[in-house]
């Protein structure tokens, strides 16, 4: 088998690094065990399947499979506590509608952005809605919209 490069960023690479070091293994490993790991997921009962591109998998996959790198991105632009809202606060029935608390020194600029970087992550229509928002200025639909969510 012919071996061939695989380059990544540095941050990826040193956690590659740490993760091989932990289980006493290769870099080489880790990547492929990942690998195979994705492509089991990807194809049940070892079949393989037609090839799909993200933007064709359901907005629930997508959401499944980016959960960790949304929450992430997030997290570095001031948002916590992300909750995905039920069907009837979307304003498009595409959309993905979330819940999140967001910065306050951001006030009215934290929504769009947050929709528009999760926008980019999930290649779907997201609306964001600000708990800080509604905790300041409807704190009755703050309470609705937490009971018509769930943790992501």
């Amino acid at each position: 088998m012919t071996e061939k490069p695989v380059k990544v960023d540095g941050a990826t690479n040193a956690l590659i690094d740490e993760f091989a070091y932990f289980l006493g293994t290769t870099k080489k490993a880790v990547v492929r065990e990942a690998m195979l790991e994705f492509a089991a997921g990807r194809r049940p009962g070892g079949h393989r399947e037609e090839r799909r591109r993200f933007a064709d998998l359901p907005l629930d996959e997508r959401l499944g499979l980016r959960r960790s790198e949304l929450l992430r991105v997030f997290e570095a632009n001031g948002a916590t506590n992300v909750r995905v809202l039920d069907d009837e606060y979307r304003e498009h029935p595409d959309a993905l509608a979330l819940l999140v608390e967001t910065d306050i020194a951001m006030g009215s600029a934290a929504a769009p952005l947050l929709a528009d970087l999760a926008r980019r992550l999930l290649d779907a229509p997201v609306e964001v809605v600000s708990a800080t928002a509604l905790s300041l200025f409807n704190p009755t639909g703050l309470r609705r919209a937490i009971a018509d969510s769930h943790p992501l």
